[in-house]
């Protein structure tokens, strides 16, 4: 690697560590700083502290009342904590329906939720015991509309209870299949995608079709625990 791109690297971590430093500087005891407070708080020089939290604010995450005044945590920080809480009840509920449909099929099972509006996140992950497997990496953003996971999640509540069971084969993996179906919440939205996958060659048409019954009764298990009256 070259010397400018390792610089850049370098920079780019940087700027990452110091936002994230400015953000944990607020709490409920210490809403509001003004850009001297945070560089004093987070060392920063006062343009660095200045350029950050003017980058936050552009983006949602810091809000300013009045020019010059203090900052205080935007909105989109609500977004994201909502976004999180929903991740975790889903996983609570979805998990030992996990374990049960994993335990039955002996393939990689996982649960995928939202990450933004054209991404998704795994957040859950229960590997089969087979020596070849399809390994996704949780928390890492991958795209909507690829793969049987993106796809569920790229549909409206409507389209996905009328689908039901997205089956797709080499489209993100070569050699892999992936058979996912849609959780709801209480309120028919689709919160996650329940998803299975493994190579191909354990993937023959008659196996497909009972994996696909299995997927379905397993997301619409979880639903109901959600609450989901339609389940």
């Amino acid at each position: 690697m070259a010397a400018d791109q390792r610089s850049k690297r370098v920079a780019g971590a940087q700027s990452i560590t110091r936002t994230l430093t400015i953000l944990e500087l607020f709490t409920p005891q210490r809403t509001e700083m003004t850009v001297a407070d945070v560089a004093k708080a987070a060392k920063l020089p006062k343009p660095t502290a200045h350029r950050l939290l003017a980058a936050l604010r552009e983006r949602g995450y810091m809000r300013q009342e009045a020019s010059g005044g203090p900052y205080a945590l935007g909105p989109r920080i609500t977004a994201l904590s909502a976004a999180y809480s929903a991740s975790q009840s889903v996983s609570r509920a979805a998990l030992p329906h996990m374990q049960a449909l994993r335990a039955r099929l002996n393939e990689t099972v996982g649960l995928y939720v939202l990450f933004n509006e054209h991404s998704r996140v795994l957040i859950e992950r229960l590997e089969s015991s087979h020596p070849m497997q399809v390994v996704m990496p949780r928390g890492v953003p991958m795209p909507l509309g690829v793969g049987a996971g993106g796809k569920v999640l790229a549909c409206d509540g409507a389209t996905a209870r009328r689908v039901g069971v997205i089956v797709t084969k080499e489209e993100r993996i070569p050699n892999a299949c992936g058979i996912a179906a849609p959780i709801f919440d209480h309120d028919g939205q689709v919160v996650a995608a329940l998803d299975i996958s493994g190579p191909l060659e354990r993937f023959p048409a008659a196996a497909i079709a009972r994996y696909k019954r299995d997927v379905l009764k397993a997301a619409g298990a979880i639903s109901r625990d959600l609450g989901d009256q339609h389940a």
